[in-house]
């Protein structure tokens, strides 16, 4: 369990990075993107969820945004 909550973390990390990205994305480009937001809001989400999940078959989530950030 310990394993996995170390690599939820730095996915959650990374996520970071993402949302920071998508900020000034939206900042320069005067979008909003609102559906790859939503869509890294459900991902942060599931990985928080992570640790209800059986520990032998964890199911990790996948984020596409569809985005080159």
């Amino acid at each position: 369990l310990r394993l996995i909550r170390e690599l939820r973390g730095q996915l959650l990390d990374d996520s970071d990075i993402l949302i920071m990205k998508l900020n000034d994305y939206a900042t320069i480009a005067g979008e909003q993107l609102t559906t790859e937001r939503l869509k890294l809001a459900t991902y942060r989400k599931e990985l928080r969820d992570i640790t209800k999940q059986d520990p032998f078959v964890v199911v990790w989530p996948v984020l596409d945004l569809g985005l080159t950030l």
